[in-house]
């Protein structure tokens, strides 16, 4: 609460009340974001499985850290390129309200986050749709029941 104005209220709330709705407004956007990075983590398990195995052998040397450094590198940059539709589409609600005059307030914070919460749930559905066939493939209890036939 130190962050915080001194004067007892943040956008027409009191301190607490703002840092609860920043916490609520903030809930469906940690959400929708965990669901899109593991959506993407195993969409990446499945185009390289090799590179992404996680096995003892795997875990050793410098070519393994190299490895998985290119690899969080770049979940990372798709990661943090998925949440710029969420900041324009948060900006474009904040430039209309400020258009249309409508003030400002803290209680705002949790259609705000929920607005947000949008684009990376819409983009983990796309990977996971994408995904699907890819799993279907890799599917071992198909390899399983056919050497059953």
């Amino acid at each position: 609460l130190a962050l915080l104005p001194r004067s007892g209220e943040l956008l027409g709330v009191d301190n607490v009340g703002a840092v609860v709705l920043i916490f609520v407004g903030a809930l469906p956007l940690a959400a929708a974001a965990s669901f899109f990075s593991s959506a993407l983590q195993n969409l990446a398990v499945l185009i390289m499985p090799a590179w992404m195995a996680h096995s003892v052998d795997s875990s050793r040397g410098v070519a393994a850290f190299g490895q998985r450094m290119l690899s969080s590198f770049a979940l990372g940059l798709i990661f943090a390129l998925a949440l710029v539709p969420s900041a324009l589409l948060v900006g474009a609600a904040l430039f209309a309200q400020f258009r249309l005059g409508i003030p400002w307030s803290a209680w705002a914070f949790p259609a705000w986050g929920l607005l947000a919460s949008i684009p990376p749930s819409v983009m983990g559905w796309v990977l996971l749709r994408f995904a699907a066939p890819l799993w279907d493939r890799l599917d071992p209890s198909e390899e399983l029941l056919e050497i059953g036939r």
